[in-house]
């Protein structure tokens, strides 16, 4: 499936969300930053932020999941269910040892999302990019943090 671009050069599919246009783009990744400060703000504020961030990171990586069932591509609910496995498992090491691995795990799923996601078509175009802004903002709270 290949990127199309719609009224005014809108990406229409959920292909290849990187190919869309830099200001959709751009726009996208702010949006997904700015979903993260409050959700950063609150976990920094409890008695357990690692905790937060760590079921986060695990939320983070099941919505692909939920995608995949939704578009019942088999394949993709198995990627996604070692994805979950695999983030839930630097989620567990980073609230019980350091910090650092788990902000590691959220820079990871950067990772996960440009690497993987724009060659599958069942996530939302918007999902992956959105993902970038929002796995930066909270793996620089969760530096900044750990740095104090």
């Amino acid at each position: 499936m290949h990127a199309t671009a719609g009224r005014a050069g809108r990406c229409d599919t959920i292909a290849d969300p990187l190919n869309m246009p830099r200001n959709e783009l751009a726009l996208a990744i702010f949006e997904g930053a700015a979903l993260a400060i409050p959700y950063s703000l609150y976990a920094l504020r409890t008695r357990h932020a690692k905790r937060v961030f760590g079921v986060g990171l695990v939320v983070a990586a099941a919505a692909y999941v939920i995608f995949a069932a939704a578009r019942a591509s088999f394949d993709g609910l198995l990627i996604e269910s070692c994805g979950v496995l695999l983030f839930a498992g630097i989620a567990a090491l980073g609230v019980h040892r350091s910090g650092h691995v788990l902000a590691l795990g959220w820079l990871g799923h950067i990772l996960w999302d440009l690497l993987l996601h724009p060659a599958f078509s069942y996530a939302p175009w918007w999902y992956p990019v959105a993902c970038i802004g929002f796995d930066l903002v909270v793996a620089g709270a969760i530096f900044a943090r750990s740095m104090r």
